[in-house]
C-alpha cells in the first residue's frame, strides 16, 4: 500500500538544504512505483525518481547502485538495494531511497540514502526512514542500525567540488579534452555518452571543473534516457547533459559530443 505524508513546514536549520525523501519499490510482478515520500512530493518528480531508481528494471533485483541527477532546481540522490529478508518484504525484490537536496554534494547524500535503506531493510517500515530523516533536519545526526551515527557535519561543501578526478577525466576525454575544456569556457552545450551509468556520471561531476573560477554544478544533467528528458534539455541554455543512449545523430541537442568509449 502507497504511504504518502503530507509535511509540516521543514524546519529551518543549518540542515535546510534538505528537502524531501521518498521510497519506491520493485515488486514480484515486476513493477515500480512511488510507495512513500515526506513532505508529499509532486507528481513530475515521483515519475522521475521511479525512472532513475532503476526499479522498473529486473536489473534492481541483483545490482546495488547510487545515482545522482538535477529536477528542476534541485539535486536527487538515489541509493537503490534489495530486501535483505523476505519476512518484511514478501512482495518486494529491490527497493530505493531517494533524497531530494538544494545543494550538490554526491557523497554526503548517496551515503545518507544508503544509511535510510538500511533502517527501511531493518524495519520494514517507513517510519524508521522518516524518524532519521527529521533527526537530520533537527540536530544533523541519525543513529542507523550500524555504527557510527551518521553526521551530516563531516562534509564539506567545497570538498563535494574538488571531488572532480580531473587527472582521470583528462585521460577518458583523450584527444578532445582540449574541445571540451573550450566547451565549457564558451558555455556551451555538451552531450556527453556512456553505456555504464557510473562511469557517465563520475565523468560528468568533473566537467564544471574545468571552469573552476565559476564554480556551477547547475549547468549537469545527467541520466538524460528518454524523449522527455531531452525535450527538457531543448529548453534549456547552457548544460553538460550526460546520456547512456548513443546520440550522436541529435544534433539538435549539443554543440560538442562526447563518447567516452570513443576517447
Amino acid at each position: 500500500p502507497s504511504h504518502r505524508v503530507m509535511g509540516l513546514s521543514m524546519m529551518n536549520g543549518r540542515e535546510d538544504q534538505l528537502v524531501s525523501v521518498s521510497i519506491a519499490e520493485r515488486d514480484f510482478n515486476g513493477d515500480g512505483m512511488l510507495v512513500w515520500s515526506y513532505p508529499a512530493t509532486d507528481a513530475d518528480l515521483d515519475k522521475v525518481t521511479v525512472k532513475q531508481s532503476g526499479v522498473i528494471s529486473s536489473a534492481a533485483e541483483q545490482n546495488k547502485q547510487g545515482v545522482w541527477f538535477r529536477h528542476a532546481s534541485t539535486w536527487v540522490y538515489i541509493y537503490t538495494t534489495q530486501p535483505e529478508g523476505r519476512q518484511m518484504f514478501p512482495q518486494t525484490t529491490a527497493f530505493a531511497v531517494a533524497l531530494q537536496a538544494k545543494d550538490f554534494h554526491p557523497e554526503k547524500y548517496l551515503r545518507l540514502a544508503e544509511v535510510l535503506s538500511d533502517a527501511y531493510d531493518g524495519s520494514g517500515s517507513p517510519v524508521r526512514v522518516l524518524e532519521g530523516f527529521l533527526s537530520i533536519l533537527t540536530v544533523g545526526k541519525f543513529h542507523g542500525r550500524v555504527p557510527p551515527a551518521y553526521d551530516m557535519a563531516s562534509y564539506d561543501a567545497l570538498e563535494a567540488l574538488r571531488s572532480c578526478h580531473l587527472t582521470d577525466l583528462t585521460a577518458s576525454l583523450g584527444n578532445q579534452a582540449v574541445l571540451v575544456w573550450a566547451a565549457v569556457l564558451l558555455k556551451k552545450r555538451i552531450l556527453v555518452y556512456s553505456e555504464q551509468p557510473q562511469l557517465l556520471l563520475r565523468a560528468m561531476r568533473g566537467l564544471p571543473a574545468l571552469a573552476w573560477h565559476r564554480q556551477d554544478w547547475t549547468i549537469l544533467r545527467p541520466l538524460c534516457n528518454d524523449d522527455d528528458d531531452f525535450a527538457q534539455l531543448a529548453s534549456q541554455g547552457c548544460y553538460i547533459a550526460g546520456t547512456n543512449i548513443p546520440s550522436q545523430d541529435r544534433g539538435e541537442l549539443f554543440d560538442v559530443y562526447v563518447d567516452l568509449a570513443g576517447g
